[in-house]
Formats: C-alpha cells, sequence, structure tokens
C-alpha cells in the first residue's frame, strides 16, 4: 500500500494527465504487517484518494473485513475467487473496465460487469466438500 501510494503521488511516475489510476487488491484479507495506517493514507489523502480501487477475495475463508475497508468509498462491490477461472474471469473485468473508460465521454463512469457481459461472483462461493476448486491444469 505504501509503495503504491509513492507511485500515485510521483508525478514523474503518474503524470497529472495520466487516467485514473486503478488499483487492485487480490488477497486472502489476512495481511501479514502493518496495514491500517498505510489504507487510510492511500484512501483518504493526497491524489491516492482519487484513485479507483477494486478487491477480489481468494479463498473461501478470506477476511471480508479487511477488503472491504480497501474499497470503501467506491462504487464497487468485493469480488470473490475459489478458483483460478473465477480469478481470470476478475481480471479480464478490470481490463475491460479500465479500457472501456478510457474510451468513454466520461472515463470516471464505472461499467459494471454486465455493460461488458461478464458473471462475476459479488457473494461468497461455497465449494463442496471434497471438490477440487482448482482451475484443471489441462485448461491452462
Amino acid at each position: 500500500l505504501k509503495k503504491a501510494k509513492e507511485m500515485i503521488e510521483d508525478k514523474e511516475i503518474t503524470p497529472s494527465r495520466s487516467y485514473r489510476p486503478t488499483i487492485v487488491l487480490v488477497s486472502d484479507g489476512r495481511p501479514g504487517d502493518v496495514w491500517e495506517e498505510p489504507l487510510n493514507d492511500l484512501a483518504k489523502t493526497g491524489r491516492s484518494q482519487k484513485c479507483d480501487r477494486m478487491a477480489i477475495a481468494i479463498g473461501q475463508d478470506a477476511d471480508e473485513n479487511v477488503l472491504k475497508q480497501f474499497i470503501d468509498g467506491t462504487e464497487h462491490d468485493l469480488f470473490y475467487a475459489n478458483n483460478a477461472m473465477q480469478l481470470h474471469e476478475f481480471f479480464r473485468y478490470v481490463t475491460m473496465s479500465v479500457t472501456t473508460r478510457t474510451r468513454s465521454q466520461d472515463p470516471n463512469q464505472i461499467p459494471s460487469a454486465n455493460d461488458i457481459n461478464l458473471t462475476l461472483e459479488t457473494e461468497p462461493v461455497q465449494v463442496p466438500e471434497g471438490t477440487d476448486d482448482v482451475y484443471p491444469e489441462s485448461e491452462w
């Protein structure tokens, strides 16, 4: 979070004429270090507070509270992935969302998954016991 903030605040790395940056957090929502102050700094001060923030919860036991704090104040839902295909779909959405915004008359308008014909998980999905929840290697 600190590094992302530094890059966004540095006008040589992220010039003022650039499109609004999008920050994507892919996590189980269980930070291993100090995160609350860096998150507040990123989301509430300086140029970085204007960034678009998206998050995807990885795994059934992901801590939603931390991830929801990351996207607080945005128009995005928390997305979920229990397998590689759901993760792939999420990144397709991120790519299409950013691409759509760059071509739009209003680049601050955030398209929905429906706008770009994707089905994304916005609720936790329970994987049945004994089911392999990994995207098969044969499909890579």
